[in-house]
């Protein structure tokens, strides 16, 4: 039986990846502060904090299970941290104890949040200019991944994610514009819309998103250490609007407030799929309307 961690793994994308682990047949430890919301005889939640990673899965070795997936988030997505550098330490020592558990650290990035402002799809060679504190986390952690990977002669894997949207997705949140949408929909409330909202964006599906992943997890000798895994498409704020109002077919009634950013967005994020389509087989896309006619299913709406 095939084994993973998953640190951080109550979040949204962790708890889609653990069904699709247990759908095939995995083992899951689960290590973090908040337990997942899902019961199984082959999952096992260890409780604890960073700082305790190397006692509390002290009875796991490389020669048990080959992988740890990294999905903690101590930086806001949106916001500003007064103790930046600590946090950064923190996360750094929880990575080295990791990579000293397990043969392969796969580090969650952020493929939203690392990349310059471009009308061409990114790259994964492209140079990085981050310019929030979450993105700027991101890298700091990707180069400090690469450099413990090589002085303790351990395998590591950094995804840059897009935008995935979809099932155990927290619509009360402020991550995620699709969810935040249909959540402030569900709840009568007025949609806030910052900047123009042509701002362009790539947006993948969960199910998808997490197909793609798990056929990278399981490939053998990939060729190159970091993935972009997003649609290779983009869509306006205003475009995601549309199809949700299409769907809800006057259902709720709710107001478009615009609102002034206190800072310039980025007018375009698009990823580069090109490498991730070189090394994956099944290239399932589920379309934005199909994708967000499920979640309002899901959500009742």
């Amino acid at each position: 039986m095939k084994k993973v961690i998953l640190v951080g793994g109550a979040s949204f994308i962790g708890l889609n990846l653990i069904e699709k682990f247990l759908s095939d047949s995995y083992r899951i430890f689960v290590y973090g502060r908040t337990e997942p919301s899902i019961i199984s005889e082959n999952l096992t939640f260890i409780k604890g904090e960073l700082h305790e990673i190397s006692e509390k899965l002290a009875f796991l070795s490389p020669e048990e299970i080959h992988d740890a997936i990294y999905l903690v988030n101590t930086v806001p997505v949106n916001g500003s941290l007064d103790n930046y550098k600590q946090e950064i330490a923190n996360n750094e020592a929880a990575l080295t104890s990791l990579f000293i558990i397990v043969e392969r650290v796969i580090f969650f990035s952020s493929g939203g949040r690392v990349y310059k402002d471009s009308k061409n799809p990114h790259h994964e060679i492209d140079e990085l200019g981050p310019i929030c504190p979450y993105g700027k986390s991101k890298v700091e952690l990707e180069e400090f991944i690469k450099l413990e990977s090589m002085r303790l002669g351990k395998q590591f894997l950094i995804v840059r994610p897009a935008n995935p949207y979809g099932k155990h997705q927290n619509i009360k949140g402020t991550q995620g514009l699709i969810a935040v949408l249909l959540g402030r929909i569900k709840n009568s409330n007025s949609i806030e819309v910052w900047g123009t909202g042509n701002e362009v964006r790539d947006y993948i599906y969960i199910d998808d998103f997490v197909n793609l992943f798990i056929q990278l997890l399981e490939a053998n000798d990939l060729p190159f250490s970091i993935y972009n895994i997003g649609s290779g498409g983009g869509l306006s704020t205003l475009d995601i609007i549309k199809v949700i109002d299409g769907e809800l077919s006057g259902r709720c009634d709710y107001v478009i407030n615009y609102i002034k950013p206190p800072s310039p967005l980025i007018e375009s994020n698009i990823l580069d799929v090109s490498r991730l389509n070189s090394v994956v087989t099944e290239h399932k896309k589920t379309s934005l309307r199909d994708g967000i006619r499920q979640l309002i299913s899901e959500l009742e709406l």
